[in-house]
């Protein structure tokens, strides 16, 4: 859907999923993998992406600073892949993009606002704290239909059960350097 959005907004921008190209490693180069490859309005973007599909039943703190570190190390990874590959710093940008999908068991149907709201606040405190505390810029990006939580829209899980998964949390975030305008301090969009 990434991807697709790319494409739609713009018919100038450019998209490349999973592709091999040279990568640099602790002692040489090899071909390895790159997630996304983007270009919207001149800027181009190298990205490593991970989905997370946490129980909006049992999300915790610790689940929450799960996803900022799984969130950090994607961040790593493409600042590495890009300024390591020998791209231009200045006209390429290098981040981590984390999907937090929870789901939602039928039996919690009657709370399932409350619950991804919980999700959402422990996320956004989480990055709070995470970005005052590092070299990190994130954009944050909620979305839930409460739609999708009527019966006919769970689905039965490979373990039996029956499930749902009407939101998404989107997580992008870009390692500072002073190549990109650098400094620390408390950098969180929504």
């Amino acid at each position: 859907m990434l991807a697709g959005g790319i494409w739609l907004s713009n018919p100038k921008n450019m998209v490349m999923e999973e592709f091999c190209d040279a990568k640099q490693g602790e002692a040489s180069t090899y071909r390895g993998r790159f997630d996304i490859w983007f270009e919207a309005k001149g800027q181009a973007c190298f990205g490593e992406v991970k989905q997370r599909w946490p129980s909006a039943a049992s999300f915790d703190e610790a689940e929450a600073q799960a996803t900022v570190a799984a969130l950090q190390q994607e961040a790593d990874t493409a600042h590495t892949n890009v300024y390591k590959s020998g791209a231009s710093p200045v006209s390429s940008r290098a981040v981590g993009i984390v999907f937090v999908v929870p789901y939602l068991a039928w039996k919690y149907r009657a709370t399932a606002e409350e619950r991804f709201q919980k999700v959402c606040s422990l996320i956004a405190a989480c990055l709070e704290r995470f970005t005052a505390e590092s070299a990190y810029t994130v954009l944050r990006s909620s979305y839930l239909r409460p739609d999708l939580l009527t019966e006919e829209r769970f689905v039965t899980s490979r373990q039996g059960s029956k499930q749902a998964y009407p939101g998404v949390e989107v997580l992008v975030c870009e390692k500072r350097t002073a190549a990109l305008g650098g400094g620390a301090g408390p950098s969180t969009r929504r």
